[in-house]
C-alpha cells in the first residue's frame, strides 16, 4: 500500500509549516547534532512499515539517526544538520504494508 506523504490529515507538526510524512531536517549545526525529528507508530493498526523502506540525507552536512522496530510497526529518526533533512527514499509516497 502506498501512503501520499503530503497528506496532513493524520500528521502534526509543533512549529512551522507542514513537513512530508517520515521527513525531518533542521538549519542548526553542523556539529552531528541533529534537532529534527518524526515518529511513525503503527502499533495496533494491522499496518507496518515495508522492510525495504530507506531514507535518504539531503543538503548542507546531513546526518540521519533512523531507527525502526524489529517488527517495523514504529520508527524514530532525527535529522539535521546545516540545512539539511532525511527523507523516504520512495519520494512522495510511503510504503506500508498489511500485516
Amino acid at each position: 500500500m502506498l501512503t501520499k506523504s503530503t497528506d496532513w490529515q493524520f500528521a502534526s507538526t509543533n512549529e512551522g509549516h507542514h513537513v512530508p510524512f517520515a521527513t525531518a531536517g533542521d538549519c542548526y549545526s553542523a556539529a552531528r547534532c541533529p534537532q529534527g525529528r518524526f515518529s511513525i507508530n503503527l502499533s495496533g493498526t494491522g499496518f507496518h512499515v515495508a522492510e525495504d523502506t530507506k531514507w535518504v540525507s539531503q543538503g548542507n552536512y546531513p546526518i540521519a539517526d533512523i531507527h525502526k522496530s524489529q517488527d517495523g510497526s514504529r520508527v524514530t529518526g532525527k535529522c539535521g544538520g546545516y540545512c539539511g533533512k532525511c527523507t523516504p527514499s520512495s519520494g512522495s509516497v510511503f510504503h506500508i504494508k498489511v500485516i
